[in-house]
Order: structure tokens, then sequence, then C-alpha cells
């Protein structure tokens, strides 16, 4: 199993063929969100290719802006080495895969994909409907320290095992804090500061985690690329642990907000 730990990942470069196929992603995403009603009514912003104001009268709206989260998804792909067409598809697996975009992208370059997100736990109406403009319907499920995750879709176990930003290793998300955008942002930057902070996974949660995905998730020769926010504070013993494990860390220096 290939690991590979990211935090902040650098922009892919595209080559001309790179540039063609994102302008025919953006074109097909265009294509199918421009019949939905509800995301005509979102007016321009959903179509303004910046970021987005870390505010909380535009913080849903990240979830709808088509160019910004089509570029965030093709250079994960990218990094994750799913753009290139050679070879046959790939069996996915997206862990925290928020209303879909990553997951609608790999479908459209012909990969079996999956999403799993908790959106029975999310208050956030903007993520619920862009999953079903986007049609993709992922597995109802929050990942928790050693908890197995569900078994395959289909019986069938995953040639990849993506996670993208997510914060499922921060126990104060599945507690009821996570409704405190305050303790919230907290914690992270504790994380940031390299501060030991126990609501965060300690090695034996990584490791129940990761051997589970070995086990029970990907095929024998399967990998996982997991971007893990804050990477400085995954903890020189986590990170001595994952390396002795044989997990290959790299690090990348290209921010965008989540």
């Amino acid at each position: 199993m290939f690991v590979m730990a990211v935090s902040h990942p650098q922009p892919h470069v595209e080559s001309p063929a790179d540039h063609a196929l994102l302008g025919w992603l953006l074109e097909r995403a265009w294509a199918k969100l421009n019949r939905s009603a509800w995301w005509n009514s979102l007016g321009s912003e959903a179509l303004d290719p910046a970021e987005y104001e870390a505010s909380a009268a535009n913080h849903e709206l990240k979830f709808a802006k088509l160019e910004f989260n089509i570029r965030r998804a093709f250079h994960d792909a990218a990094l994750a080495g799913l753009l290139s067409p050679r070879g046959p598809p790939l069996r996915v697996l997206d862990l925290g895969s928020g209303p879909g975009w990553f997951v609608w992208m790999l479908q459209e370059l012909g990969h079996v994909a999956q999403g799993l997100e908790p959106m029975s736990s999310w208050t956030s109406p903007m993520k619920v409907r862009m999953s079903e403009v986007l049609g993709v319907a992922p597995i109802d499920h929050f990942v928790r320290a050693r908890r197995q995750l569900p078994a395959p879709v289909g019986g069938r176990r995953y040639d990849v095992v993506t996670s993208w930003g997510t914060l499922f290793d921060l126990e104060a998300m599945h507690t009821g804090a996570n409704a405190d955008r305050s303790e919230w942002e907290i914690c992270v930057r504790h994380r940031a500061e390299g501060m030991t902070d126990k609501r965060f996974w300690d090695i034996a949660n990584w490791a129940f985690f990761l051997t589970d995905l070995a086990c029970n998730q990907l095929v024998e020769r399967g990998h996982v690329v997991l971007e893990v926010q804050v990477y400085d504070s995954f903890g020189r013993n986590a990170r001595k642990w994952a390396e002795d494990a044989g997990v290959r860390v790299h690090r990348h220096f290209y921010t965008y907000i989540l």
C-alpha cells in the first residue's frame, strides 16, 4: 500500500493535452449544471473562477462554484495519477467527498468513483443540492477513530482511496463541536502551530485506519492519496511511525481555501 500524505498540493503544471482536457471538463460541467434552474438561480457568483471570501455570507457558495471546484478537482486528480486515459478504468473511493465534484470528474474520465460523506449530519443545503445536481450519491458515513469503513460497494475493492483536506482525524468534529466554528478554528490553529491537541488522532488511531484500508478496502497493489490539513502538525511521532511503516510522505505548497 502506498500512502502519500500531502498538505496544500502544488498546482499541476498543465501540458497542452492537460489544458485541452481541463477545457473539455469545464464544458461538460457547464452543460450539466446549466440544465439546473436552481444552479442558474445562484447568479454570476457561481461562475466566478476566484476562490471565495471566508465569510459566513459566502461560505456555502464554495460548494457551487463551477470553475474553482473543477480546477481544484483537476489538480487533485493529477496528484493522484488519475488523469491519464491509459489503462483500464480504476475503482476509486473518495473520503469526505463533499458535494462530489471530484467524484463527478473521475466518472467523466471513465473511472468508477464513489464518494463517502456524512450527508445526514450536515446542515448544508447547498452541499446536498449540489450533490443532487451533479448526480453523485455518496455513502452516508462519518469516518471515526477505530471504526471500520463500510464494505466496498458491490463487494469489489478499490484501486485507489483518496481524501482531500478533510478533518476526519479531528475528534471534535464528531462530538457536536463542529457546530461551533470557533472551537474548530482553535483546533486547526493548534495544529498549525505544532501544538499537541488530543482532539486529533494519535498513532494508534492512524494505524487502525490505514490497516482497515489495506485489509478491507484496497486491492493488493492499491494505494491511498491522503491530504492532511496542515501537514507539519501530523506530529513528529506520527510522521516517524508512518515513514517506518513504509508510508512515503511528500510535501506540497499550493494553498487553496477549504
